[in-house]
């Protein structure tokens, strides 16, 4: 079975509004008289926006994604008596509201003009409501993202808050690959059936569909279409791929070595980088280490493309990368030298417009216009 994406996107929608709509009913009578605050009552909530956020990384929906989020980490703080619900929840309702009228839109309001800026100040109250419950010397640390590589230049990014909380319990955290043609849709299945078989023995901490850009649009699918999937489980790795039934070799555990929350330091006023266009797999490694440092330091980015070669797509898909990081943390990218003929013959190639911006004031992506493709 071959869903396209308009089906996967459909059927999570209905499933999210299904979600939503219980965990508005039940939300208002957090903190009330009478009101039991363990597992039973706030744990149905917790998996049910957990669900809505597994799936909208599926379906492509990062705002969608992003409020289920941070409406999940306030959930969890409050199960864990770290936040009060008196204090919580109006903020709380009013980002499920706003989930409401994305899934109402069918997700499509995403790119719709203010409604980027209304989720991003949604996603501040709400960030700034979880930092206010800890001491000011943990405040910095609780405020860094955590970026987990995947192979071609592109990354998960995620609150570090969010992992710890995924993590708590003895959990161990996996990068999981499978391939959406060999491994779901040839077993009659879709990536929301894979999520929600997951969901019953660990946390999904994101998910991804990664595509290599088509260059001819008429060719065929690529043969395999790798499905990444961030994931928390009790299970330890010497048995884990038993519970995923895939070979080791696609299961990587991620240690915490990885999960290093930046030290604070005065920021910089931009961190510039040179990019090589024909750069290789390593050097991209080693420059998405250095990126990533200044990001978690919150400093504004400046890449630089080199003229000389032609412009890989790893290269492209890391340029994008590093824009949605840096746009994660609000901070300001500028892309330089990508207007050269020979780079826009290759990004026309790719699918990307033929004018891209040279300066991005923590908006639209100088490549695409907008996003930057997954």
């Amino acid at each position: 079975m071959d869903l396209p994406d308009d089906d996967i996107t459909g059927r999570f929608i209905q499933e999210a509004r299904e979600h939503l709509a219980a965990i508005e009913a039940r939300l208002p009578s957090a903190g009330q008289p009478g009101t039991a605050a363990g597992e039973e009552f706030f744990g149905p909530m917790i998996r049910a926006v957990h669900s809505i956020k597994a799936g909208a990384g599926i379906a492509g929906l990062r705002h969608v994604r992003d409020l289920a989020r941070m409406l999940e980490i306030l959930l969890r703080m409050i199960l864990g008596r770290q936040l009060a619900p008196g204090e919580a929840v109006p903020a709380m309702l009013g980002g499920a509201g706003q989930l409401r009228t994305l899934l109402g839109q069918g997700g499509d309001g995403e790119g719709a003009d203010g409604e980027a800026g209304d989720v991003s100040a949604t996603l501040d109250a709400l960030s700034a409501l979880a930092i206010s419950r800890f001491p000011k010397e943990s405040q910095a640390r609780l405020e860094a993202w955590v970026e987990i590589p995947l192979p071609g230049g592109s990354c998960f990014s995620l609150p570090l808050l969010g992992i710890e909380q995924a993590l708590q319990g003895g959990k161990f955290l996996y990068l999981v690959e499978y391939d959406l043609t060999r491994d779901v849709q040839a077993r009659g299945k879709s990536p929301l059936d894979v999520i929600a078989a997951m969901e019953s023995s660990g946390i999904i901490l994101d998910c991804r569909e990664v595509r290599e850009p088509q260059q001819d649009p008429d060719s065929p699918p690529p043969g395999r279409i790798p499905f990444f999937l961030l994931y928390a489980t009790v299970v330890e790795p010497d048995v884990v791929s038993y519970l995923f039934a895939l070979d080791s070799s696609r299961i990587t555990q991620i240690g915490p070595e990885s999960l290093a929350a930046p030290t604070p330091d005065a920021p910089a006023a931009f961190a510039a980088f040179p990019v090589e266009p024909a750069a290789s797999a390593e050097e991209l490694a080693a420059l998405r280490g250095e990126v990533l440092a200044a990001l978690n330091a919150k400093v504004p980015l400046i890449l630089e493309l080199g003229q000389g070669g032609a412009l890989a797509t790893a290269v492209v898909q890391f340029l994008c990368a590093a824009h949605r990081g840096a746009l994660a943390r609000g901070l300001d990218f500028a892309l330089r030298g990508a207007d050269a003929p020979a780079h826009q013959a290759r990004l026309k190639l790719l699918g990307f417009p033929a004018a891209p911006a040279p300066f991005c004031p923590a908006g639209a992506c100088p490549l695409c216009g907008d996003g930057c493709p997954a």
